[in-house]
């Protein structure tokens, strides 16, 4: 069942007066009419602007100035990433992506992540910080190297799970999920590689 907003009858008749109007009125006060229109809009809008009548989250006001908002925002936005462009233009160098394979063995990790195959991902990146150049390849995406420690702490490899936990908080040190890794290290360091003084420093950190 479909439905009719009242903007509609509204503005009908309004039509319908402006149009009898028009015509010369007739037998019908048209004029009238419009003048109530104009007088109802009038008080209604002043008892809304001086908050006599309570102001309602949707009226033309706020609708209004959201609008207005939104405008100023695009046009800020709009130029501070118009001003960005000029200021990078021509000082920035090309950037190389990495070669070689701790490279190819990142991608392969990348990729096995993308597809859901969190084992597989876990094996590439292994295999990436074990081969030359590996550690000093750029961190992965945010969520990656998070979801590959879950998967080598959910394997029982707690060492590996360390290492990859501690590269998401050198590249992720202020993401939401920092103090959960934090607590995850302390827990990890304490239960299961026997390292109560490494618990306690990242523990306090946290």
């Amino acid at each position: 069942m479909s439905h009719i907003t009242a903007w509609w009858f509204i503005l009908f008749a309004v039509a319908a007066d402006l149009l009898g109007l028009a015509r010369g009125g007739g037998d019908v006060a048209h004029l009238a009419h419009v003048g109530g229109y104009g007088l109802g809009m009038g008080v209604a809008a002043i008892l809304l602007a001086t908050r006599v009548v309570p102001r309602e989250p949707y009226d033309l006001f706020t609708i209004g100035r959201q609008a207005a908002r939104r405008r100023a925002f695009k046009a800020a936005q709009a130029t501070s990433t118009s001003r960005r462009a000029v200021e990078r233009r021509g000082t920035e160098a090309p950037v190389k992506a990495p070669e070689g394979p701790a490279a190819e063995a990142r991608l392969r990790a990348q990729e096995r992540l993308a597809a859901g195959d969190t084992p597989a991902a876990a094996s590439a990146y292994l295999a990436m910080r074990s081969l030359p150049g590996g550690a000093q390849l750029p961190p992965l995406g945010r969520s990656q190297p998070y979801e590959i420690a879950n998967q080598l702490f959910k394997s029982g490899d707690y060492a590996n799970a360390v290492d990859a936990y501690q590269q998401f908080l050198a590249a992720y040190e202020t993401d939401a999920e920092a103090p959960r890794v934090m607590l995850m290290l302390g827990l990890i360091n304490t239960r299961f590689l026997n390292d109560p003084t490494e618990a306690k420093r990242i523990l306090t950190r946290a």
